[in-house]
Formats: structure tokens, C-alpha cells, sequence
């Protein structure tokens, strides 16, 4: 099937603020030009921002670490004999591992 060549064209009168929002939401979802990106919005397409994806990816790298360290931290505390002062350490470290990733995660949960 062939190509329908656009030829109609709709002017869109917008002021400098309104330009620079719309050129930035276009680039965000990488949907070309800013014409193609009002054309999509004007039939109705509802664009996926590629900055809520790369939130996405960094969320479940976040997790990963929390599984990780939770991991971690049960092996310590499950060896009831390797209860050492230098597992004690281990442990208030690996404690303090998982408080920072936690506000890293809650950091990019508020992005959203």
C-alpha cells in the first residue's frame, strides 16, 4: 500500500514558553519532529515519555540491589555460629547499604 502524501497544513499559534514545552515533550518521547508529535497528539496518541522507561530500568536496577543486600544480610544473620564482632560490623554496614538504596528507590518513585 502506498504512502499518503501529506499536503494539508494546520498552523498552531503558540508564544515562546509554549514552543519550548512542546519541543521538550517531543524530544522526551522521541517522536521525531514537533509536527509529528502534534499530529500524534492530535489523533489521539498518547506517547510514552522514554524518561519514565529509563526510570523504569533504574527502579528494577534499585531492586536488584535491595534483593542483593537482603540476601546478604539473612546468610549473616542465619550463621548463629560465625556471630563475631566482625560480622556484627558487616551487618551495621550491610544495615546502612540498605537504608541508602532505599532513599535511591524513593527518590526515583517520586520522579514517577
Amino acid at each position: 500500500m502506498e504512502r499518503e502524501t501529506r499536503k494539508k497544513t494546520i498552523r498552531v499559534c503558540v508564544n515562546d514558553k509554549e514552543k519550548a514545552v512542546i519541543e521538550q515533550r517531543q524530544q522526551q518521547t522521541n517522536s521525531g519532529s514537533a509536527s509529528s508529535y502534534l499530529r500524534s497528539l492530535g489523533l489521539g496518541y498518547e506517547p510514552q515519555c522514554k524518561l519514565d522507561k529509563m526510570i523504569v530500568i533504574q527502579l528494577a536496577k534499585v531492586n536488584a540491589d535491595q534483593g542483593r543486600l537482603g540476601g546478604l544480610l539473612k546468610m549473616l544473620l542465619s550463621n548463629k555460629e560465625r556471630h563475631t564482632s566482625d560480622n556484627r560490623r558487616q551487618i551495621l554496614k550491610l544495615l546502612g547499604d540498605i537504608e541508602v538504596t532505599q532513599k535511591h528507590l524513593f527518590r526515583l518513585v517520586q520522579t514517577l
